[in-house]
């Protein structure tokens, strides 16, 4: 164990000593401060805030309007980080109201008495701006339809949400056993519960761009480590556990991975501190549906929990990158083969753009499988079953069961290729 324990530690410090490693790691932590804190312009002075159409608003001053008891427009000019927690403090006093016929009749009164107030224009009504009733105005728009519709009811709230399935249906061309199987599944309850929860929605967004530069460091900090030992002409190295080669190889993919899973851990947990600080944590229970985007979602969990999902399946995914690396590298024992074969196939995912839904459905379902496109949002929504005789599997469950059958036989063909390899050379 001791022996296992030296060439583990010996193994990590290999990586992490690397210029390369360690240069990549700080680079895609700095770019991932910078996008999650992208979250403030977006929330203040940007679409989801006073919606100013100036980028450099966020520096200033920012007007926050609400109507007092007397009924007469406040405007108030606040920092960025203050408009974020007033919105959400407005917004939290409506977490837990239905989203009924009642709500719906109170907030169009409401833009409609107070049209004209923030634009002098009265056909340009920018009254949901007014915060009394924003987020009401915000959890319709998110759900896809239009809050200022006359005819608006719980009712037909309803009808849209079934009628958008139906096209989601369509759109990804399911069978109707496929239909069958998503239709019984638990249903949306009603009336929607207005609940507050961007900061899931955020970490969501921003999953495949942190998902992508971790595939990257991956690649980079793993591209040579197989190669690094005929390199530097260290196989004595590999002979220092009583176990032989092989347990060096355990300790070497062991050393990997946990490089790889630390890196993802550290970048997804920077998101999260992040929005959390600013957005708070609130709305972790609010079903996906009511996330922008994702209203036509058949899987029925919370925002949270699709979160972590999302996060997790990303996780498997990157270790079994890290894995197929390390083969590559046992195979070619050239860094710069290893690593050029890699980035090539991630640049081609990244070049050749085919629609996760369209054109032609076994194309699309296979392209969306591969390790760049299955962390797209779409992920969330891909209802496409995958049949074996007579069992049909969801997206989600069988990618991760892919990804690990492949981390396995990686792991195993690394640690064949390199006994072997060894034998051979005695």
């Amino acid at each position: 164990m001791k022996s296992f324990l030296f060439i583990y530690q010996y193994e990590l410090v290999k990586i992490l000593r690397k210029r390369s490693t360690v240069i990549f790691l700080i680079l895609i932590t700095l770019i991932t401060v910078l996008l999650n804190l992208n979250t403030i312009p977006l929330y203040s002075a940007g679409r989801m805030g006073a919606a100013i159409d100036n980028p450099g608003a966020v520096l200033g001053k920012i007007p926050f309007r609400y109507i007092d008891d007397k009924g007469d427009m406040v405007e108030e000019g606040v920092s960025a980080l203050k408009y974020i927690r007033l919105q959400r403090e407005y917004a939290l006093k409506w977490k837990g109201h239905p989203l009924d016929d009642s709500t719906i009749k109170e907030m169009q009164e409401f833009l409609n008495k107070y049209r004209g107030m923030i634009h002098a224009d009265e056909d340009y009504n920018m009254a949901y701006l007014l915060q009394n009733y924003y987020w009401v105005f915000r959890s319709i728009y998110n759900l896809g339809l239009n809050p200022w519709n006359e005819n608006l009811t719980e009712e037909s709230l309803k009808t849209y949400m079934n009628r958008a399935w139906d096209t989601e249906y369509d759109n990804q061309e399911l069978t109707e056993k496929e239909k069958l199987f998503w239709n019984e599944h638990e249903p949306l309850e009603y009336p929607i519960i207005i609940d507050y929860a961007p900061a899931y929605g955020m970490l969501i967004n921003y999953a495949f761009w942190i998902h992508f530069m971790l595939i990257v460091f991956v690649i980079i900090a793993l591209g040579e480590s197989f190669s690094l030992e005929k390199r530097r002409n260290t196989k004595q190295v590999m002979q220092t556990t009583p176990k032989g080669f092989s347990s060096a190889v355990y300790a070497r993919f062991l050393a990997s991975e946990t490089v790889a899973v630390s890196a993802a851990l550290l970048l997804y947990g920077i998101s999260m501190i992040i929005q959390f600080s600013v957005l708070g944590s609130d709305g972790y229970s609010m079903p996906l549906q009511q996330q922008a985007g994702f209203s036509w979602s058949r899987l029925m969990i919370s925002s949270g929990d699709a979160t972590l999902l999302l996060f997790g399946s990303s996780i498997i995914i990157i270790v079994s990158v890290a894995a197929l690396t390390m083969m590559v590298s046992e195979l070619s024992q050239n860094v710069v083969v290893s690593v050029g074969v890699m980035m090539a196939v991630l640049m081609v995912t990244m070049a050749i753009d085919i629609p996760v839904f369209g054109l032609n459905r076994n194309l699309s379902q296979v392209w969306a499988y591969l390790p760049l496109q299955r962390i797209r949002h779409e992920f969330l929504y891909d209802e496409r079953l995958v049949s074996f005789g007579n069992n049909a599997f969801p997206a989600i469950p069988f990618s991760n069961a892919v990804y690990v059958i492949i981390l396995l036989l990686s792991f195993l063909l690394c640690v064949w290729l390199t006994v072997k390899s060894r034998r051979e050379q005695v």
